[in-house]
C-alpha cells in the first residue's frame, strides 16, 4: 500500500496541487525515461519497445498497453511477455461488463489499481480481457494525456508480489506510454479524434487567457472525481471532465477590456460577460461528439433556486454535470487570487459553498463535494 495524505481542510493553500492532480501525474514529473533506451519506428513500434522495456527492467511477467476506445472499451495496443490462454480471450471485450468496469474504474482512478487474485480472483472474462491468469496479481496504471484518460498500462506479476520495487519506474513507463499517444496523434478512432480537439480547444483558451486556462484545468479533476463519487456512467464522467476543462471556452468571444479589466465590472460589462455560456455552446455544438459537452457549458451558471442565467432552469432541469461544475468553478473561482481581491482559504470558501447549498447549488452535489475536499489522497487500493 502507498500511504495516504491527511484532508485538506485546515491545511495550507500549498496542498492545493494534491487536490486538482492524482498521484501518478505527481510522480511522473520525477523525471523522464532514458531517449536512448527506445529506437523509432514508428507509434506502435514505440508502444511494443515501452512493454518490453517494462518487463526488463520491473521484473514483472507481462506488459500490455490497453488504449481507451469509443463506448469506454479498451483495446490492447502492446503486448509483451507470455500469454496466458483463457477461454473465451479476445483484444477487445464488448460484452462482459464487469470487466468493463474494472478498467473503467481504473482509468478514472486517481492512482493505480491492484488487483490481488489470491483475495479478489477475476472471473474468466476479466482474465481474457487482461490477458492474465488466475494467479497473477495484475497493476493498472492510468494514462492520461492532460486531463483526458487515454488507457491503462497493465502490468502482471507473480501471486507473491505486492508491491513493485521500482513503483516510479513504472509511472514513468506509463507516462512515457501516454506521451507516444499524445505525440503521434494515433489516428485509432474517433475517441482519439476527441481528445486532440478537447486539449487543442484548452490550449487556445490558455492562449487568450492564462488565469482562466489554469482554473480550468485546476477545477478539472475535482469535477470528475465528484461526478465518479455520485455514480455517473463512464459515458456521462467523459463529458462533465471535458465540460469542466472547456467551460469557460466563450470567452474567446469576450472583448479584453472586459475580459482582463484589473477590477470589478459594472452592469454593462456583466451582460457582455454573461453571454460566455451561450458562444462556448455555440463552439462545442459545432464539434462532432461534444454536443453532450456544450449542453453542460451552456448551464453551468445556472442556480439549483432558477436565479442563474441565461436560462434561468432550477432544481433538476439542470443538468447533474452543470450541477456539479457550478459548485466546482465556484469554489475553484474563491480561492484563487484576483486582482481586486485575494483568495479565501479553503475552511472560508467550504463554508460559503455550505451557506449557499439549496440557494445557488444542488444539496446532494455540496454534500459529495464536501466528502471528496475532506477525502484522504490514497495510494494503489485493491479492487472491490
Amino acid at each position: 500500500m502507498i500511504s495516504s495524505s491527511s484532508g485538506l481542510i485546515g491545511e495550507t493553500q500549498k496542498r492545493l496541487p494534491t487536490l486538482f492532480s492524482s498521484a501518478a501525474e505527481r510522480l511522473a514529473d520525477l523525471g523522464e525515461v532514458p531517449d536512448h533506451w527506445f529506437s523509432y519506428d514508428g507509434p506502435a513500434s514505440l508502444l511494443n519497445q515501452i512493454a518490453i522495456k517494462a518487463v526488463d527492467v520491473l521484473k514483472v511477467k507481462q506488459c500490455q498497453i490497453l488504449v481507451l476506445a469509443p463506448g469506454g472499451i479498451f483495446r490492447s495496443q502492446a503486448f509483451h511477455g507470455l500469454p496466458v490462454v483463457v477461454s473465451g480471450q479476445s483484444s477487445v471485450q464488448r460484452d462482459n461488463f464487469r470487466a468493463q468496469e474494472i478498467l473503467q474504474k481504473a482509468v478514472l482512478g486517481d492512482d493505480l489499481t491492484f488487483i490481488d487474485q489470491h483475495f479478489k480472483p477475476l472471473n474468466r472474462d476479466q482474465q481474457a480481457v487482461l490477458r492474465v491468469g488466475p494467479h497473477e496479481n495484475i497493476y493498472l496504471f492510468p494514462m492520461r494525456i492532460d486531463t483526458e484518460p487515454v488507457g491503462l498500462f497493465v502490468l502482471a506479476v507473480e501471486p507473491t508480489i505486492r508491491k513493485l520495487e521500482d513503483m516510479n519506474q513504472a509511472y514513468l513507463l506509463a507516462n512515457q506510454a501516454a506521451k507516444v499517444l499524445h505525440r503521434e496523434s494515433l489516428p485509432y478512432s474517433d475517441e482519439e479524434s476527441i481528445v486532440e480537439i478537447v486539449m487543442a480547444l484548452s490550449k487556445a483558451l490558455e492562449a487568450r487567457d492564462l488565469s482562466t486556462g489554469e482554473h480550468c484545468r485546476h477545477i478539472t479533476r475535482l469535477t470528475e472525481r465528484i461526478a465518479v463519487d455520485l455514480g455517473c456512467s463512464f459515458h456521462d464522467i467523459q463529458s462533465i471532465r471535458r465540460a469542466a476543462l472547456l467551460h469557460d471556452i466563450g470567452k474567446i468571444g469576450i472583448p479584453d477590456n472586459i475580459l482582463h479589466k484589473p477590477g470589478a465590472l459594472n452592469d454593462r460589462e456583466w451582460v457582455i460577460m454573461k453571454q460566455h455560456p451561450e458562444i462556448g455552446a455555440r463552439i462545442l455544438r459545432m464539434i462532432a461528439g461534444l454536443s453532450d459537452v456544450a449542453r453542460l457549458v451552456l448551464a453551468h451558471h445556472e442556480r439549483f433556486d432558477g436565479s442563474g442565467y441565461p436560462l434561468g432552469i432550477s432544481g433538476e432541469e439542470i443538468p447533474i454535470g452543470a450541477r456539479i461544475l457550478a459548485v466546482v468553478d465556484a469554489f475553484g473561482a474563491m480561492i484563487t487570487d484576483r486582482v481586486y481581491r485575494p483568495a479565501r482559504t479553503i475552511p472560508e470558501a467550504m463554508e460559503e459553498i455550505q451557506r449557499c447549498a439549496g440557494k445557488d447549488f444542488d444539496p446532494k452535489i455540496v454534500k459529495s463535494f464536501t466528502k471528496i475536499i475532506n477525502m484522504p489522497l490514497a495510494g494503489a487500493e485493491p479492487v472491490n
